[in-house]
């Protein structure tokens, strides 16, 4: 019987130079991952170790993973994963050696090891793996195309949306999916009144605004509150929201939140940021770029005291975001550098600018979110 540390290697398997570690027993193997619904597709590399085990008086080969490393954590920081990389190689060589001293001493484990069963007197080594290139690793293999599957909550999206509009807005609701949007019902309070407004309703000082991202681009309404209740025109507004969700398709891309709804600029990257200084509340309009790697670039383009702050101002601004984010998009489009950063000196052409803002913000709006978070 075999039971060196060779006899694990499978006759005429040739070894991809970039995943070779040098060790038998540990293996580096890549793949393309996604999810489902929303399609973000993202490669991983995964360390595994080959490990022998005595089964009914058989020796049998597993394959156990010690850690994987994705593409996303990489792009935030390919030092800090080439350093978690190591760690994962570290252990799986720990491993190894637990099982080859096991083997080598006439009694092969009866069940697969980790890094628990390594004895306190025995430290994890520090291999050399200066030889193994993260960035040719990950990078080496086509990102694959995912598959888009709206998803909905119990199948029928049909039989959802007629459910959902009989849904009472004044109750606790859990999350749902509709066509691929997915909805969250948070508590609003108006008055001596509690709603429960879904994702993309928000409350603005006589009605209610509406917005819904989807794959080719930001739908938006408004409904003004009825002269009955304001409960009336919520359930108008709820009505409008799901027959928008059912007529679009949702992103194909997974979205950041959007946490405040009354600021949302219709812009991935354009933030309306509210906040409380020196004794007055500021609103700040920021562009957030990212490159390949994933570092940002902020660019603030707008800076008003609360109380300064008009419609007019507004407008513009937001006016320009959209030129920054359209003259960025079209520029990396142009020449392929996904690396473009467009500042505040970048001149624009001004076909970019668009007449009226993504989505339509009122000083107003904004001065009534301040109102409610200092009740």
């Amino acid at each position: 019987m075999n039971t060196t540390a060779d006899h694990v290697r499978r006759t005429g398997r040739k070894r991809t130079p970039v995943l070779d570690t040098g060790h038998s027993r540990i293996r580096l193997s890549r793949t393309c991952r996604y999810h489902q619904n929303r399609a973000t597709t993202f490669r991983v590399v995964s360390v595994s170790t080959v490990q022998t085990v005595l089964r009914d008086g058989k020796l049998q080969t597993a394959l156990t993973t010690v850690g994987q490393i994705s593409e996303i954590g990489y792009r935030k920081s390919p030092q800090q994963a080439k350093e978690q990389l190591d760690r994962y190689l570290n252990e799986a060589l720990a491993i190894v050696r637990l099982i080859e001293r096991a083997i080598d001493s006439g009694r092969p484990p009866k069940r697969l090891l980790s890094l628990n069963d390594l004895p306190k007197e025995m430290e994890v080594p520090e291999g050399n793996w200066d030889h193994l290139d993260l960035e040719a690793i990950l990078f080496g293999i086509p990102l694959k195309q995912a598959e888009f599957s709206p998803t909905t909550t119990f199948g029928d999206k049909d039989e959802l949306a007629s459910t959902l509009k009989r849904a009472d807005l004044r109750k606790p609701r859990k999350p749902v999916a509709l066509n691929g949007f997915h909805l969250k019902f948070k508590p609003l309070q108006v008055g001596a009144e509690t709603f429960y407004l879904p994702t993309g309703i928000y409350r603005v000082e006589h009605g209610w605004r509406l917005f819904l991202r989807h794959e080719e681009g930001v739908w938006h309404d408004y409904f003004k509150d009825s002269q009955s209740t304001i409960y009336e025109s919520l359930i108008q507004a709820w009505g409008g929201l799901i027959g928008a969700m059912l007529a679009r398709t949702a992103p194909r891309e997974r979205l950041a939140p959007v946490t405040n709804q009354a600021a949302f600029t219709g812009i991935e990257g354009g933030n309306l940021l509210i906040g409380f200084r020196n004794g007055s509340w500021r609103i700040q309009l920021r562009y957030a770029q990212t490159d390949s790697r994933g570092k940002r670039y902020l660019v603030s383009l707008r800076y008003w005291r609360a109380l300064e702050l008009n419609d007019g101002e507004l407008r513009q601004a937001l006016r320009e975001l959209a030129a920054m984010d359209s003259y960025r998009r079209y520029l990396i489009q142009k020449t392929g550098d996904p690396d473009i950063v467009v500042t505040r000196e970048t001149s624009i052409p001004l076909k970019f600018f668009p007449g009226e803002p993504v989505v339509p913000i009122l000083a107003d709006d904004l001065i009534y979110s301040i109102e409610q978070r200092s009740t």
